[in-house]
């Protein structure tokens, strides 16, 4: 049996990620923040170790790693991918000096097999063929760029400072418990509640990915082989329109949607 650390449980990935993660024989044990909201935990919460610690405060995080001495961690921690997340000084706490404080605590905890780290494909700017990790990371939103300089940081730590990890990049998942906002969502919902549903653009294009396929790489990725500070993207390989993904939508379900195409965009990136 192992003990496996998950950061940011309470997340979409996170939270999907604990709950396969739940059904082994391991123990799991998760950082949340104090205000964190555990709805999609609720069911298992008495199954969970569940510790109040935030990445930024580095002496509880190193004490609380000390003591549980994980074999795994999963780091998922974020801010900034949603619309509303625009608080720049979140993006740098909670994504840079947050994974800092992470990776100063680990190098002292011995055992540790590997750190799986949770990286975007935000990072990458706006590509219009197929990307592959050797690819130049451009990004174009501070979301983006404070994503890059984490990995940018397990990076470093593994190389030099040995800690071993593996990066893994997401691209769009999609599933069980996401929240309204996604697109996925959102045009679910409509389907459901018969209202109009407001869309920016229907030529923007997603890579999308189920989050059952996502977690099963993230798994995998802890399980295998690796070279440390390897990266891997996390994606189907294919980018749809948001008009495909309505008209697909509707055509599965045998429904219609009511779409306004909306010339405002809530979202800057």
């Amino acid at each position: 049996m192992y003990k496996i650390v998950i950061t940011g449980a309470s997340g979409f990935v996170g939270a999907n990620l604990t709950r396969n993660l739940l059904k082994t024989k391991h123990q799991i044990h998760i950082f949340t923040r104090k205000n964190s909201k555990l709805w999609r935990l609720k069911d298992i919460k008495t199954k969970l170790n569940t510790h109040t610690v935030s990445l930024n405060n580095s002496k509880i995080l190193k004490k609380k790693l000390l003591e549980i001495k994980p074999r795994f961690v999963f780091h998922c921690a974020t801010y900034g991918v949603l619309p509303s997340q625009t608080n720049f000084s979140k993006l740098i706490k909670t994504n840079v000096i947050g994974t800092y404080n992470l990776l100063q605590a680990l190098e002292k905890c011995n055992g540790l097999s590997k750190l799986i780290n949770l990286d975007s494909s935000f990072v990458y700017g706006q590509k219009h063929n197929s990307i592959k990790e050797n690819q130049i990371a451009e990004p174009i939103t501070p979301y983006g760029i404070m994503k890059l300089s984490q990995t940018n940081l397990v990076r470093y730590y593994s190389i030099e400072r040995k800690i071993p990890s593996i990066t893994m990049r997401l691209f769009t998942p999609f599933g069980r418990f996401d929240q309204p906002g996604r697109l996925i969502t959102d045009i679910m919902k409509s389907l459901i509640t018969k209202k109009p549903l407001t869309l920016f653009s229907p030529y923007s294009k997603r890579d999308f990915i189920h989050i059952d396929d996502t977690i099963n790489a993230l798994i995998l990725a802890s399980k295998s082989p690796f070279k440390n500070g390897e990266i891997f993207n996390v994606g189907s390989g294919y980018a749809s329109s948001v008009e495909d993904i309505v008209n697909l939508v509707c055509k599965m379900t045998n429904t219609d949607s009511e779409v306004i195409w909306s010339a405002k965009n809530n979202r800057k990136y």
